[in-house]
Formats: structure tokens, sequence, C-alpha cells
């Protein structure tokens, strides 16, 4: 990135500082008021932006990943020194951006470095003025995530309980009655020094009840306090709902992405995201295992073949874009073009047939395999009458 010009803004000119930072995946976008004014060019494009004086000084110490676009505040980051300044950029980037600095495309030039650069606003300046012995949980400041009016409201409400009418409710919207007790019941804990861990299982109750209910601001407010192990069945609750925001603040909070129901029974909450068509709520967890790189593998194993025949045709474009081997065989030896020919609707199969010579490289080897009755995909699609099946397996 280059920076054309960067002016400061008049002090009467009021503007929010456009700024993200990142954190496991997740970016805040930053409350802080602008000071100056910078044009860039990104990829070739004129973007204007406004900065914070944090955030102004970021850029030009080359703190901003030209890959996500957001700054590198913590967690694991990559630093390139090849030319005498530190370029920084997030370690998943990097592995993404083919190992190679983002900012001057040398190759393998850079080395891991860990960080934390504590970012504060109005909100959590309050947060540990109301609450001093707060745990603050796996992540520094979730609570970013709310949204604008639910911020402002959190502003309001610590400042009551700093108030001579700090023993009464503030509001008298429903609508943050269970945020509004949650907050005042974590606020009465630590007050009186008590440990909220004594009471788990009500917290883990209530992040349940929260997300079924899709009250993000409750589901936030627990996990900004409480460093509780978040269990499968909260995160299965969200995918059913394709609540993409939840599913991605749960899963990096280690909800577990396949786990055992006390009946015994086993789910594993990306298939079920795949059956429901819930594609937001699938591709939150193919980037959280992208991030993960050491488990994706493991996990897109055979997802193709099964779900090769799906009605939704995002379901097979998610899989091909977070990798999945096209070349996975079954138990039988089937492979996706043997799966197609059982498919009863043609034109979905030849739509996603075409979809897979467009996107991917087939080596014809593997379009002639043949299965443990030693029948080829086109001997199906023939026996099937899928004669325009058969004409693209024939190529």
């Amino acid at each position: 990135m280059r920076i054309r010009n960067e002016t400061p803004l008049e002090p009467n000119v009021h503007c929010l500082c456009t700024g993200e930072n990142r954190r496991y995946g997740i970016k805040y976008r930053c409350r802080r008021k602008a000071l100056t004014f910078s044009s860039n060019i990104i990829d070739g494009k004129t973007i204007e932006q406004s900065f914070c004086s944090i955030h102004s000084e970021m850029v030009h110490q080359h703190r901003l990943c030209l890959v996500c676009y957001a700054f590198c505040t913590e967690g694991e980051l990559k630093v390139c020194n090849e030319l005498g300044v530190q370029h920084w950029m997030h370690a998943d980037c990097y592995h993404s951006w083919k190992e190679a600095c983002c900012h001057c495309n040398i190759l393998y030039s850079a080395s891991s470095h860990f960080t934390l650069f504590p970012y504060k606003d109005p909100l959590f300046e309050k947060l540990e003025t109301v609450f001093p012995k707060m745990t603050r949980g796996l992540q520094l400041n979730v609570l970013a995530l709310c949204e604008k009016e639910n911020y402002s409201w959190l502003i309001s409400e610590l400042d009551t309980f700093q108030s001579v009418r700090s023993n009464s409710l503030s509001t008298e919207r429903p609508f943050y009655m269970k945020s509004q007790l949650l907050l005042r019941e974590l606020w009465e804990t630590f007050r009186s020094d008590k440990s909220p861990y004594e009471h788990r299982k009500y917290y883990l109750d209530n992040i349940k009840f929260a997300v079924q209910c899709c009250d993000r601001l409750s589901l936030l407010i627990i996990l900004q306090f409480l460093d509780v192990t978040v269990d499968g069945e909260c995160l299965l609750f969200a995918v059913e709902a394709n609540d993409a925001f939840s599913v991605r603040v749960l899963l990096h909070h280690g909800a577990p992405i396949s786990f055992q129901k006390k009946s015994g029974e086993k789910v594993d909450s990306l298939n079920v995201a795949f059956i429901l068509g819930n594609c937001a709520s699938a591709e939150e967890i193919l980037k959280f295992l992208n991030y993960r790189s050491t488990r994706m593998q493991e996990f897109m194993r055979n997802r193709l073949l099964e779900f090769i025949n799906h009605h939704d045709y995002r379901v097979v474009d998610l899989l091909l874009a977070y990798g999945a081997n096209i070349y996975d065989r079954s138990e039988k030896r089937k492979s996706v073009f043997h799966k197609m020919t059982q498919n009863n609707d043609q034109q979905l199969a030849i739509a996603t047939a075409t979809k897979l010579f467009e996107k991917t490289v087939i080596v014809p080897s593997f379009i002639d395999a043949e299965d443990y009755r030693h029948r080829t995909a086109l001997q199906l699609a023939c026996a099937r009458c899928h004669w325009k099946l058969a004409d693209l397996l024939q190529g």
C-alpha cells in the first residue's frame, strides 16, 4: 500500500476511525474519533479512509495486513524484515499468500511473532472502572462485536451501576431485560468478591438460551467475563438457526465441531450445516478450520463425496473453495462421478459436473476409475440413460 496523502481533520469534523483490528479471525471496528484522513492505493484502487491516532501510526508502521485489510494487533503474526523495515501480516494470511510478504512480495521472508496489543475504547475503559476484577475472557474485547445500539445501551447501563439508582433496573425495554439481568448478576458477583465459576452450569445454560433466542448481546456479555468451555450443543443450536455470528464467536471460544450427545448420538455440526443448506454457518466453520490448518485436511475428508449431489449449489462451491479433495473415494471405491450418476435430477448433476471440470484439473484416469464392481461412472451414466452427463464424462 502506498499513502498518497494524509491530512489532519478539522477539530469540528466528527467521524469514526475506519480501521479494523482482528483477533483469531474476528474483526473489530475501531470506535475512536478519527483525527486524520488518508487516501491510499490498494491493489491499484484509490481508497479513502479516516484513522484515529493509533491506527494512523500503525499504517506508517506497516501493520495493516494487505490480505484481510485488518490491523495486526494480537495473536500469531508474521513479520518480514527483508527491506530493513518491519512488514506485518496475520499468520493465516501469510500462508494463504503462498508464504510471501503482502507488502513487498518477497517469498519465505517472514518470521513468527506473538503479540498482545490492548485495544481500548470508552466501553472497555468503563468496564475496567465498573468491573475492576473482571475476567476478560478468551478475547480481550469480545463485546466490541455488539451492534451500535447495544454499545450505547451498555455504556448507559454501566453508568447506572455507579449511580445512586444502581439497585434498580434502569430500562423498561424487554429486549434488554435478559442482558441486563446477566450483567447485573455478574456485577453483584464480582462486587461481593465471589467466583462466578461456582455457577458455571447456570451460565452455560444461559449461553444456550441466548443462542436459541438469537440474543447476541447476552452471549457476548457472558463470554466477555467468563472463560467457560462452550459445549458442542451450543454450536449446534447456532448452526441450526444459521446464526453465522454466534457460530463464529462460539468456535473461537472452544465449541467443538464434533461431539457426542448424552444419548450417545455423534454429531458433526459441519455436516448438519451442509444437510440443512445453512451455508453461512458452514462457511464460518470452514474459515475456522482453515485458520487451524492442521485440522483442515481431517475435517474435509470425503465431504465433497458426501455432498456432491446436494440441491444447493453453494455447498459444492464452498467445499471446492476450501480445498475439498475431488479424488476422495468411498469404501466401495466410488468417486464423485459415480455418485453423480445416482442423482435423479439430471440437470443438477450436469451443472455440478460442469462446475468440477471448470474449477479443477481432473486427470482422465480418475474419470475412468472403476468402483468395487469394476464399473466406471460412464458405464453407470449410460445404464441410467444420463446421456448428457455421459457426454461430459467422455470429454
